[in-house]
């Protein structure tokens, strides 16, 4: 019996001294952590530093520089500290680990490289993966594994840097489902730009080798942009180098929206498939004040770093239709171009009328940017066509708007029909000076004032210059002339009248212009209207109406919404033309101020100057004086003078009665 308990005695030391030796001696079990860690894998593990144990919480095993390299001798990766836990039962005798219980990642860094023909430095030759798996035991369950502080070096013709700050997974069992948490951060080394990523779902290691997740949120934020929420579901298939994605449902702001497609990263990672989204508030998420607010569409999508292309899109903007192509790619500058088509688009806003600012205080809020320079540091090349545009009072037919630019130039051209005519315009500017082209053809103008003050059908051209991009640089810069012509229309003259009247009531005559109508006709009118250093004054308007001549210089603000301009009308002697007056009304000017807001009528808005009127009555007597004296000289000459001397003394006399 003693020697029974010195035996057992005996053998509990030598187990223990066993023990202690490896537990004093981590160093012995390089091969065996090396052999776990390259498992069923092509790659060569070493571990160039040190073994150490952790002893709490619970036991453990520490390895530092990790060197994991190809089968070509290449560098894949070195992991700075490998922390693995296991049941110390296999180690000691040597068997094959089944279960870890931990595994954990600190700091350190992988390459990932695709190679120009697709395939990446990790992609092992088929002969090369088929002899380290054929005899190898099964792959060992991982209970928990981490990842801290770990860089990753991704080179395709993009370069980025990924920092695995911290990842977290539950079980890892072939088949099973598995939880994860992740953090990262994402840098584009080429453009500077970075991402940070927090992640969380369920994914699945399936034993034909592929990776299906499930319920896989991530947030991610880019600065200084609202963070992006992200929830997909779809399969990793390693060999091939893609990704299903059966849906990933995307929400930014005021926006959703949905993704199906292929993500291929055997080069280059590129996206293929089909997005939908909608949003019902653009501005607020474009920041911007566009004539509309909800937005939805569905398209293609094709999708790398440097291009992203929406093809055959469908969709609606506030309930109106439209579709076409749009797609941006990226070298030096962002390039945008794009082809849309609208069936009816109505952009008028049903609002509350304002009040009318004052003549005193402009309304600086309307001083809008009349150059799109957002669009400035992009290569922009964008065709819109409108089958019907409403906007405002204007409706559009056959409506085309081309805009082309880059950071030098800016092009637009755009016609359309409209008013029962032709719209065209150009405009070229290099952002700081512009030149603008505009030719009309057989607009009817009636429908552009609420009174018809003219009306008929206008024909012309202009051309215009002016310097800056808002619209009070337009206001004190604009300069250009314009030729146009109406016809079959009519004006309305009862400033005129009215200014007979008062001509007739000091002169104590009745003139026949007090009996036209209020909105008298013509067949024809031709103009020449020129801008001179801006719109608030120096504009000269020449216009030929029959056998009207009128002449107006002047101004308006275009914040205020007023007017202000003097205008001398002259009627032409004889018969010929709508405007006919007595000869001792024709060849005087008519002096009128025209003076007050946009949408006063001409009635309100001219009226008699009265120093001038008086000059005019004026000269109305000085011309009845010599008519008169003219009358009874040739009166007198014929009864007085002989036949032959007549013409004579007309001569020596004609200018008594001036």
């Amino acid at each position: 019996m003693v020697r029974l308990l010195q035996f057992l005695f005996g053998s509990l030391l030598a187990m223990s001294a066993l023990l202690f030796f490896l537990l004093e001696n981590p160093n012995e079990l390089k091969s065996e952590i090396a052999e776990i860690v390259s498992l069923s894998t092509p790659y060569e593990v070493e571990i160039k530093g040190d073994l150490d144990w952790r002893y709490w919480p619970p036991i453990a095993i520490q390895a530092n520089d990790i060197i994991l390299t190809a089968p070509d001798d290449l560098v894949l990766a070195n992991i700075e500290q490998l922390e693995i836990d296991v049941d110390l039962a296999p180690l000691l005798i040597r068997q094959p680990i089944l279960d870890i219980n931990s595994l954990t990642l600190r700091g350190g860094w992988i390459n990932y490289q695709v190679k120009p023909s697709g395939d990446s430095n990790w992609l092992a030759r088929a002969g090369e993966s088929e002899n380290r798996t054929t005899d190898s035991p099964p792959a060992p369950t991982i209970h928990e594994f981490r990842v801290n502080d770990l860089l990753i070096n991704y080179q395709a013709k993009q370069n980025y840097q990924v920092t695995i700050n911290h990842l977290q997974t539950s079980k890892l069992m072939t088949d099973s489902p598995f939880d994860i948490s992740a953090n990262l951060i994402i840098k584009d080394l080429e453009n500077n730009g970075s991402l940070q990523i927090a992640t969380t779902g369920q994914l699945i290691f399936t034993s034909n080798d592929r990776l299906r997740f499930d319920r896989l949120v991530a947030d991610i934020s880019l600065d200084p942009y609202l963070p992006v929420s992200l929830n997909t579901n779809g399969e990793l298939h390693i060999e091939r180098q893609v990704i299903l994605v059966n849906k990933a449902a995307i929400t930014y702001d005021t926006l959703i929206a949905s993704l199906t497609g292929i993500i291929n990263f055997s080069g280059e990672p590129r996206f293929d498939g089909e997005i939908s989204l909608q949003t019902a508030n653009v501005n607020q998420l474009l920041d911007t004040n566009l004539p509309f607010s909800a937005l939805q569409l569905s398209a293609g999508l094709a999708a790398s770093p440097r291009s992203i292309k929406l093809s055959t899109i469908e969709g609606e903007l506030d309930q109106n239709q439209f579709k076409g192509t749009i797609e941006t790619t990226t070298n030096k500058l962002l390039k945008i171009e794009g082809d849309l088509r609208f069936d009816n688009l109505n952009l008028t806003k049903q609002s509350p009328a304002k009040k009318r600012p004052s003549i005193s205080t402009p309304n600086t809020n309307l001083d809008s940017e009349i150059l799109p320079k957002t669009l400035k540091p992009y290569q922009f090349n964008l065709i819109t066509r409108f089958n019907r545009f409403h906007y405002a009072d204007f409706d559009l037919s056959a409506a085309k708007i081309d805009i082309t630019s880059n950071p030098d130039k800016l092009e637009v051209i755009a016609n359309t029909r409209l008013l029962n005519g032709k719209l065209v315009a150009s405009m070229s500017s290099d952002w700081s000076k512009t030149n603008l082209v505009i030719s009309a053809d057989r607009l009817d103008i009636s429908a552009m004032t609420n009174d018809q003050s003219i009306t008929g059908r206008l024909t012309g051209s202009g051309v215009y210059d002016f310097s800056g991009d808002r619209l009070s640089d337009l206001e004190n810069t604009l300069t250009g002339r314009s030729t146009f012509s109406i016809s079959e229309g009519s004006i309305d003259v009862r400033p005129i009248k009215e200014l007979a009247r008062t001509i007739d009531s000091l002169r104590g005559k009745t003139s026949r212009i007090t009996n036209w109508p209020d909105k008298q006709p013509f067949k024809n009118m031709s103009a020449q209207h020129l801008f001179q250093g801006g719109t608030l004054k120096g504009q000269i308007l020449n216009a030929n109406i029959e056998n009207l001549r009128l002449t107006a210089a002047g101004g308006f603000n275009i914040f205020q919404e007023s007017l202000d301009y003097e205008i001398t009308a002259m009627f032409e002697r004889g018969t010929n033309g709508t405007f006919t007056v007595s000869d001792q009304l024709a060849g005087i000017r008519w002096p009128l101020k025209c003076q007050g807001n946009f949408d006063e009528s001409p009635a309100d808005l001219c009226f008699g100057q009265n120093g001038a009127i008086e000059e005019l009555v004026a000269n109305l007597v000085r011309q009845e004086l010599k008519r008169k004296g003219n009358k009874k000289l040739d009166q007198l000459i014929e009864e007085k003078v002989p036949e032959g001397l007549q013409d004579l003394t007309r001569d020596l006399l004609k200018d008594l009665f001036r």
